[in-house]
């Protein structure tokens, strides 16, 4: 026991070496009892770099239709650590510049209506230079659309598009369901549309871990209109992707578990299910993109957010004897090295690699907690940094999902 609290002081004291540059800290309360009761203006008042922390309740309502973050990498978490916040609408992650990172943890969005004039995926995250990391958030795509002979489909729980490095890790994303036919006299006469998917890709490069994506149900036939096809769990187009101890699941009827169109490069999965419903396919790849790599995926999770001198805890799930490795850096990044299954998605420069030892029998967890560290410069509020396991397994290395760490000061 001595030996594990010392590995959990030991890894947080290397932690807090990176934690020297000043991070605004602004509280978020629908409450009342933070600075902001909106959370679209504490994203307003936040500059690059900030921590946001959101308190458990609802945020914005019907006449604001999304929280817009624009050309800034901040960081926004529930808090206190595994809780979550409500969203009434989507949230669009736009523009975040290269070198730098947003992160979103904790929020969920409901299932909605579309926003008038243009589909409603429940999270976007949209032309990022920089990167973006995705954790244990719920993503809702919103219902199709009918009328005047026409049908657009469910939008997609969760977008990617234009975007350079984004990491979506225990996650989930639901498609909208699609609109029922209507049949009667025209103009209120229009087909079914098909579900959306749980998640699409487009123009991205993106890793996906322990996650789960589900398609959006088809809208029902009437009269003469047929039932339209229930969306795919995933839809990935021209796009780079990994994805490691996920499921995509398709809807009813008739869909897909993952299609893949025109792919630029293989689509590399490990530990992963595909499952259609109906006549769709487990997996729609017509270009044979799809590598399946063989083995167990491996799994992660810090607390955070954690103020100075609460408890903090770390659970690194291998399997037993493997040598597990800690990479500790202040943002998120993409990057393939040889002989590794996954990305290496803390940002280079690595601040510091924490090494744990081997995984024990019999079930490859190693688990441990200690009091956090105070912060070392009476100025700082807070800091935000970037953690990724890699496990060495003989002459593997298989990298492991990435999790943010926010420290803050006890008195917020």
């Amino acid at each position: 026991m001595h030996i594990v609290v010392a590995r959990a002081q030991a890894l947080l004291a290397s932690v807090l070496v990176l934690g020297t540059a000043s991070a605004g800290v602004i509280r978020v309360d629908a409450a009342g009892g933070g600075d902001f009761t909106n959370l679209q203006l504490a994203i307003d008042a936040s500059v690059a770099g900030d921590i946001l922390l959101v308190r458990p309740g609802s945020y914005l309502g019907s006449g604001q239709p999304t929280v817009l973050v624009v050309g800034k990498g901040i960081t926004i978490t529930a808090d206190p650590p595994t809780s979550t916040f409500q969203l009434n609408t989507r949230i669009v992650i736009d523009g975040v510049p290269a070198g730098q990172t947003a992160t979103l943890r904790g929020a969920t969005t409901p299932v909605h209506t579309p926003i008038v004039g243009a589909l409603a995926p429940g999270i976007v995250v949209t032309k990022c230079f920089g990167a973006v990391l995705i954790e244990d958030c719920i993503g809702e795509g919103s219902i199709g659309v009918g009328g005047l002979g026409l049908a657009v489909p469910g939008s997609a729980g969760i977008l990617v598009e234009h975007s350079a490095a984004v990491s979506v890790v225990r996650s989930t994303g639901r498609g909208g369901v699609g609109v029922n036919a209507v049949s009667g006299a025209p103009p209120g006469s229009n087909p079914a549309s098909s579900g959306g998917p749980g998640i699409r890709v487009f123009a991205s490069q993106v890793a996906l871990h322990d996650c789960t994506f589900t398609g959006g149900k088809g809208g029902n036939a009437s009269g003469s209109f047929p039932a339209a096809p229930g969306g795919p769990g995933g839809l990935i187009e021209t796009a780079f992707a990994f994805g490691a101890g996920s499921s995509f699941t398709g809807a009813t009827p008739n869909g897909n578990g993952l299609a893949i169109v025109a792919p630029v490069a293989p689509i590399r999965c490990l530990d992963t299910t595909f499952t259609a419903v109906g006549l769709g396919a487990g997996v729609l790849d017509p270009a044979n993109a799809l590598v399946t790599i063989p083995g167990a995926a491996r799994h992660f999770l810090v607390s955070s957010p954690v103020r100075e001198g609460a408890s903090a805890s770390v659970v690194i799930d291998g399997e037993p004897g493997d040598a597990a490795l800690l990479f500790i850096g202040t943002g998120v990044g993409s990057i393939e090295i040889p002989n590794t299954v996954g990305y290496l998605q803390v940002a280079l420069p690595i601040q510091a690699v924490f090494a744990l030892g081997s995984l024990p029998a019999p079930d490859g967890v190693l688990s441990f907690s200690a009091p956090a560290p105070n912060l070392v410069l009476p100025s700082l509020l807070g800091f935000a940094s970037i953690l990724q396991p890699y496990f060495v397994a003989g002459s593997d290395a298989i990298a492991g999902p990435p999790s943010s760490f926010v420290l803050v000061d006890s008195s917020l």
